[in-house]
């Protein structure tokens, strides 16, 4: 059975809407390059991709997604200080954040 699953519009727009609400002043949505998010598919193992809720410095509530293979493992770079996405595993965070990036008819 995969994670996850595909829902409608409309049950998207209810569970944003929720949460925004619930949530007014924190982030909404984190956008991010296509091209990153198939090499992070692209790491060797990789079957499914993770994505942790984490804050930055400045308090602001961020994603970090990282590659998972199939034992559930996450696929981690071999040093602690890699940011080179030319190494075989990286992690994706610093997308566009909103807001204040909010484009006009999103969820």
């Amino acid at each position: 059975m995969a994670d996850g699953a595909k829902i409608s519009k409309k049950k998207a727009i209810e569970l944003v809407k929720k949460f925004k609400d619930n949530h007014p002043k924190s982030t909404n949505s984190v956008s991010y390059d296509a091209s990153l998010v198939q090499d992070l598919l692209k790491i060797p193992g990789c079957v499914t991709v993770r994505i942790h809720l984490a804050e930055t410095e400045e308090k602001i509530t961020t994603l970090v997604l990282v590659a998972v293979d199939k034992e559930g493992n996450a696929i981690l770079p071999a040093s602690e200080e890699s940011v080179d996405l030319e190494d075989s595993a990286f992690i994706l965070d610093d997308g566009k954040q909103c807001p204040p990036n909010c484009p006009p008819g999103d969820l």
